[in-house]
C-alpha cells in the first residue's frame, strides 16, 4: 500500500526532528566530553608539574665526574660513618645521608677520606661535597659553600668516669685534648681559656684514647659524637655540655660554575628529608641507641659562646 503525501510529510518531519535531536545530543556529548577532558587535564597538570619538578630536583646536581657523587669525610667518625676506611664503612647517620643524596641525584656514591683540618681549610680533596660533622660558621663560610643545616648539636665535655666539672672556673685548670680544626678548638681557646696548652689531635678517637690513658683530664667534642664514644667506652662519659647553636651542614666548593645549582639541589634534598621525617629517622637508627645517655640528661655549663658559632 502506497502512502499518501500527508504521511510522507509526517515521516520527513519526524526524520528531521530525530536528526536534529541526534545532532543536539552529539553537540552536548562533545561539549560534555570536552569539559571532562579539561577537568582531567586540570587535575593532572599539577601532578605532572610536580613529577617534572621532582625529576628535575633529582638530576639537577652536576658532579665533577659524570655519574659519580664523590663525598669527602673524615674517618673514623663513630655513629656518623662506621668504619675506619671508606671501603669498610657500612653504616652511620652521614653514611646513609650520603646514600640518600646520591640516590636522589641519580648518581653512584664514592666516599673518600680527607683529614678534618684539610676540610676545615676548604680543601675537599677533589670531592663534590663533604659530609663530615662540619659546623657551619661565618669563618668557614669564607672557604666553602654551606648547605642548610641537617643536624643540631652542642659541645660536650668528655672525661673519665666519675669526673665532675661543674662550672667554667673548674675547666680552666684541666689538661685538655681537642681535634685540630674544629669549632671545639676555637671554643677552648676563646671561652674555656685553659691555663695549659691543649693536646691537639687528628680525630675524636685519638682524643678519647688520650683521655682513657690519663694523658689529659678531658676533651671537647660535638655532643653527639661524645655521647657515641662514651657509649662504647666504659671508662669514659660525657660529664657536661656547653649549649651552643651548632648545626652540621654539607660543605661544597666555594667556587665553580655549578656552585649555586649544586647548593640549591642539596638544600632542596635536605628540606625534603627534614619535612618527611627521614633525618629524624636516621638519628633514631644510627645515633640515639648508641648514646651513653640522653643529651637532655647531660649537665650544662653556663658560658658565653663565641659569636662566630651559629
Amino acid at each position: 500500500m502506497s502512502s499518501g503525501p500527508g504521511l510522507r510529510g509526517c515521516y520527513r518531519s519526524a526524520v528531521r526532528d530525530q536528526v536534529s535531536n541526534a545532532g543536539n545530543h552529539r553537540v552536548r556529548r562533545r561539549f560534555t566530553q570536552r569539559r571532562t577532558l579539561l577537568a582531567i587535564a586540570l587535575v593532572l597538570a599539577p601532578m605532572s608539574a610536580c613529577s617534572d619538578a621532582g625529576d628535575a630536583a633529582r638530576t639537577s646536581f652536576l658532579p665533577l665526574d659524570e655519574g659519580i657523587l664523590r663525598v669527602a669525610t673524615a674517618l673514623p667518625a663513630p655513629g656518623f660513618w662506621d668504619g675506619s676506611e671508606p671501603d669498610s664503612v657500612d653504616g652511620g647517620f652521614e653514611w646513609e645521608l650520603a646514600q640518600l643524596l646520591a640516590e636522589r641525584f641519580d648518581l653512584e656514591l664514592e666516599v673518600i677520606a680527607v683529614p678534618f683540618a684539610q676540610l676545615d681549610a676548604g680543601d675537599l680533596g677533589g670531592a663534590d661535597l663533604a659530609i663530615a660533622q662540619i659546623t657551619a660558621t661565618a669563618e668557614r663560610d669564607e672557604r666553602v659553600d654551606f648547605s642548610i643545616g641537617y643536624y643540631d648539636t652542642a659541645i660536650g665535655v668528655l672525661a673519665g668516669n666519675g669526673a665532675s666539672i661543674p662550672d667554667l672556673r673548674e675547666t680552666r685548670s684541666l689538661r685538655w685534648v681537642v681535634v685540630d680544626g674544629t669549632t671545639e678548638q676555637d671554643f677552648l681557646d676563646e671561652v674555656v681559656m685553659p691555663s695549659a696548652p691543649p693536646l691537639v689531635v687528628a680525630d675524636e678517637t685519638e682524643a678519647a684514647r688520650a683521655i682513657a690513658e690519663g694523658r689529659v683530664d678531658a676533651g671537647l667534642a660535638d655532643l653527639a659524637t661524645g655521647l657515641v664514644i662514651a657509649g662504647e667506652s666504659p671508662a669514659l662519659e660525657v660529664v657536661a655540655q656547653f649549649v651552643t647553636r651548632q648545626s652540621y651542614a654539607v660543605a661544597l666548593p666555594a667556587a665553580g660554575a655549578t656552585r649555586t645549582a649544586n647548593r640549591d639541589a642539596v638544600d632542596t634534598a635536605l628540606r625534603t628529608l627534614t619535612a618527611d621525617g627521614t633525618l629524624d629517622d636516621l638519628a633514631e637508627r644510627w645515633l640515639e641507641p648508641r648514646f651513653e645517655r640522653s643529651p637532655d640528661g647531660v649537665p650544662v655549663i653556663i658560658a658565653r659562646t663565641p659569636r662566630s658559632t651559629p
